[in-house]
C-alpha cells in the first residue's frame, strides 16, 4: 500500500450533481432523523453519480491504474470499484460487528472520500468497516464535524502507510494498531498478494545476485 496523492480536480457530475444529491439527502435526514438513525429509513447513493465514468476515469488516472489499497493492476482485476473511505451506507466498528446506521450519507459523492479498488478488496473485504479511535467523536450524521474524528484504518490519501505497516520478507505485518485493521479491513495479507510479493521479492534477489556474480 503507498500513499495516493489526489488532485483538486473534481469530476464536474461530483461538483454539480453529487452536490444537489448530498444536500436532498441531509434534507431528507433533518425530516426524519429518529427514523433514519433506527434503519427504518435508509439512503440509497446513487451509483450513476459517484460510479460515473468520469469520476472513475480521474481516479484510475490518480491511481496509476493500480487499486489504492493493494496495488493490484486494474487491468488483471476486472474494472474495479469506487470505493467509499468512510461508507455511505452504514458503518461496522468491527468486521463482524452490528451494522451502524445511517452511515456517512452526505459524503457519498464528496470528492475527497471518493477511491479506486480492485473488486476483489471492495466487494468481499473492508465494506461497511469504519473504527475509529473515540466513538465519542463519531460523525452520526451530517451536523457533526468529521474532522474530529481519528479514523483507526489508514486513510489512502492523508496516511504513510509506512509508519503503520511493514514487511517481514514478503509477507506484510503492523506497526499500530491502524496498520493492524488496515491488514484485515483492506485484505492486504491474503494468499495471492503474499504470492505475488514472493514472486518479486525473489526475482529481485535473483537480479542482484547476476549482478553481483553470485548467481
Amino acid at each position: 500500500m503507498i500513499r495516493v496523492r489526489k488532485s483538486q480536480n473534481v469530476p464536474a457530475i461530483l461538483s454539480q450533481q453529487g452536490k444537489k444529491a448530498a444536500e436532498e439527502c441531509c434534507r431528507r435526514y433533518d425530516l426524519d432523523a429518529a427514523d433514519f438513525d433506527s434503519g427504518l429509513k435508509k439512503f440509497r447513493a446513487q451509483s450513476s453519480i459517484y460510479g460515473h465514468s468520469s469520476v472513475k476515469t480521474k481516479l484510475q488516472e490518480e491511481h496509476h491504474y493500480k487499486c489504492c489499497f493493494c496495488e493490484a493492476d486494474f487491468t488483471a482485476n476486472g474494472y474495479g470499484d469506487v470505493e467509499h473511505f468512510r461508507p455511505k451506507g452504514g458503518y461496522q466498528t468491527t468486521l463482524k460487528g452490528q451494522l451502524n446506521r445511517p452511515g456517512y450519507y452526505w459524503l457519498a459523492y464528496e470528492w475527497k472520500n471518493l477511491f479506486f479498488s480492485c473488486q476483489i478488496r471492495n466487494q468481499r473485504y473492508k465494506k461497511n468497516f469504519f473504527p475509529i479511535e473515540n466513538e465519542a467523536l463519531r460523525a452520526k450524521n451530517h451536523a457533526f464535524d468529521v474532522v474530529l474524528e481519528v479514523p483507526d484504518i489508514i486513510h489512502p490519501a492523508l496516511d504513510d502507510p509506512a509508519k503503520h505497516l511493514k514487511f517481514n520478507k514478503h509477507v506484510l505485518t503492523h506497526k499500530t494498531l491502524k496498520g493492524y485493521n488496515s491488514i484485515r479491513g483492506y485484505g492486504l495479507k491474503r494468499q495471492k498478494l503474499n504470492d505475488a510479493r514472493k514472486q518479486h521479492l525473489d526475482g529481485d534477489c535473483f537480479l542482484n545476485c547476476v549482478k553481483f556474480g553470485f548467481e
